[in-house]
């Protein structure tokens, strides 16, 4: 996926809520996918010091990233592929596990967008926690809505709440959603288990989810397999779940009949897609900064 105006600016971001950049791996040797013009305008924005010559050397080993990440603290910066095409460093298969060598190497772990596309996710992202040490933190950035075909996977935030979670060793510090469309504003998603409510999100472009999550201990990951939240309430409580997916037809549309009815779903599904460039709950959302 690379690096954007808004996943630098998430990269910053870590820094303002502790996160340690000095020994950093990224998954994937990711590039930075920004003109020179907006580069610079992004360094200034994070306030980076000596923007011209950071912007001059990125631009200098084709928008690598390394050079950014020295700015945001790193004294080490390797890269982990499954091949070497992009000259990284760190030859490895992230679907299979990493052996214990490489447990606790680094104190920041970037995913900039490759875990969508290793098939055996579960034990990709295993083994990238693996590689976070104690007081250390993983981020990940993927696409969660209108990314079909890009990837294997998209990814929600329930699958993040319950895979970084105290269990497995992890916090979740942040968890945001963004809309990839000019002046759309980035929102919080709270934990499904927190609002008792599956966080669900229908949006008309590209959008992502950006994760920054501390391991706060070492914990046997996956010793308990994750399960999905609103579902281990309902099997405590004893409880059966109504289809989510029910259409209940209001009683105006039954008294006006199925050809006024297809109209008005038209008229309302063109208002939509018109007035309604996001569709965030309040309740599973709040706006960020």
């Amino acid at each position: 996926m690379g690096l954007t105006n808004r996943i630098i600016r998430l990269l910053d971001h870590g820094r303002e809520i502790g996160v340690d950049y000095q020994q950093t791996l990224m998954i994937g040797r990711q590039q930075i996918h920004l003109s020179d013009p907006e580069l610079r305008q992004t360094i200034d924005q994070c306030g980076i010091p000596n923007r011209d010559a950071l912007a001059d050397e990125i631009m200098s080993v084709d928008r690598y990233a390394e050079p950014l990440l020295r700015a945001l603290g790193a004294q080490r910066v390797d890269s982990l592929d499954a091949s070497d095409y992009e000259d990284a460093n760190v030859i490895a298969d992230l679907n299979q596990p990493l052996d214990e060598s490489y447990d606790q190497q680094y104190s920041c772990v970037i995913d900039g967008g490759s875990l969508e596309h290793v098939f055996f996710f579960p034990t990709a992202i295993k083994n990238c926690m693996r590689l976070t040490r104690v007081g250390g933190h993983f981020i990940s950035v993927n696409g969660t809505n209108n990314f079909s075909g890009h990837g294997f996977y998209q990814f929600s935030p329930e699958l993040m709440y319950r895979v970084l979670s105290p269990e497995n060793g992890f916090e979740v510090c942040d968890l945001l959603v963004w809309e990839r469309t000019p002046g759309s504003v980035t929102y919080r998603a709270h934990d499904p288990a927190d609002v008792h409510a599956r966080v669900m999100a229908q949006t008309h472009h590209p959008t992502f989810m950006l994760v920054i999550a501390r391991r706060t201990h070492e914990a046997d990951i996956f010793s308990t397999t994750p399960m999905q939240s609103d579902y281990v309430v309902d099997w405590q409580k004893g409880e059966h779940r109504a289809p989510s997916a029910t259409f209940v037809q209001p009683p105006l549309l039954k008294r006006i009949g199925k050809e006024a009815e297809k109209k008005v779903r038209a008229v309302r599904k063109r208002l939509f897609s018109r007035f309604h460039r996001e569709h965030f709950e309040p309740f599973q959302y709040r706006k960020s900064a």
